[in-house]
């Protein structure tokens, strides 16, 4: 018996009633599927939506609900927004679900219509397949101490500073200076690595200091030598500020003049997983999380004329004035982009 067989033996196994003598489901309510019209493929992030075309049998039908239900390939529901009450007519009825995203997986899609108290499931079905997202940069620091910050990568991607060094531990150590993927002291100020909207996480530990310390993981215009970096735009992922203890900056700089978003989220302890959603479309978002929790988001519509800054390829820096900046991993991965 295959996966999607078991599911649906299983679903109807559920649905029994729950006791002998009760009364069966009754059968489809007098109405028909003509067509479920989704994507059958997407990738990770990306929002897709649904469209049902249904009709009554003979005379208009009214239903509780009817919704577009989503299983994946263990069984869990992902369903898409948008279920309504409706009165289905014979001349046919159209249903469009509102947008959601899925992780990467296999998923079977039906229409489902609530009558009488009762789910009926209708073909014909769907299936969706969503692909992860490519990862376009990743680095885990692994290789014997001492080694440079590009060390185990086929390109060199970071320059400005001989003050980063694995600590073969699985770590970069990173002490008073600027890291940064723009090569600004041998060739122009040219990025050697770019990528305009994605997701972007490091796992890192602030250095301690006191008052005077200052340490970050940013993106930056990939076009800062020839803008300046004031004009070019940059999102600050963390920030840390010696003069605040227990907390984070989070913020977004573009526009003239500034933009000057963000705030800071409370965080305790040394290491935490910093992260960046950045959708950069037209309608697009940054958002900021902490561990996995988003914390602040920031809108193109909010941003207003600066969003073009953050319509653009951007690279990547780690920066301290002291202590030590201590890197596990940096990951990104790109989004589709609508």
């Amino acid at each position: 018996m295959s996966r999607w067989m078991l599911i649906a033996v299983m679903a109807m196994l559920a649905a029994a009633p729950a006791a002998a003598g009760a009364a069966p489901a009754p059968a489809a309510p007098g109405v028909v599927l003509e067509s479920l019209t989704v994507a059958d493929t997407a990738e990770d992030g990306q929002q897709v939506s649904a469209s049902a075309r249904l009709r009554a049998t003979a005379e208009s039908v009214p239903v509780d609900a009817i919704a577009v239900a989503v299983r994946d390939s263990n069984g869990r529901h992902f369903d898409f927004p948008g279920a309504s009450a409706a009165t289905i007519p014979s001349s046919g009825f159209t249903l469009t679900t509102g947008a959601r995203t899925f992780p990467a997986g296999d998923y079977r899609i039906l229409v489902a219509v609530k009558a009488g108290g009762h789910w009926t499931g209708l073909t014909p079905y769907r299936y969706l397949t969503v692909r992860a997202n490519p990862v376009t940069f990743r680095q885990d620091f692994s290789g014997p101490a001492d080694a440079g910050p590009n060390y185990g990568l086929t390109t060199a991607m970071w320059f400005g500073t001989d003050r980063a060094r694995l600590d073969g531990l699985g770590h970069l150590v990173l002490s008073a200076d600027r890291l940064s993927m723009l090569d600004t002291s041998g060739n122009d100020g040219a990025a050697a690595w770019t990528q305009q909207g994605g997701h972007v996480e490091i796992r890192m530990a602030a250095p301690s200091g006191g008052q005077a310390i200052r340490a970050g993981f940013r993106t930056i215009g990939a076009d800062a030598a020839a803008t300046g970096r004031a004009a070019t735009g940059r999102i600050d992922i963390a920030s840390i500020d010696g003069g605040q203890p227990g907390v984070v900056g989070q913020y977004a700089h573009g526009g003239t003049p500034d933009l000057n978003f963000g705030a800071v989220a409370p965080v305790s302890g040394d290491w935490h997983v910093y992260a960046l959603d950045w959708r950069s479309g037209a309608d697009g978002s940054l958002k900021w999380s902490v561990d996995g929790v988003v914390t602040q988001e920031l809108t193109a519509a909010r941003a207003g004329a600066a969003w073009t800054a953050f319509r653009r390829p951007h690279a990547l820096e780690l920066e301290t004035n002291g202590g030590a900046l201590v890197v596990d991993w940096i990951r990104v991965s790109r989004y589709p982009e609508r």
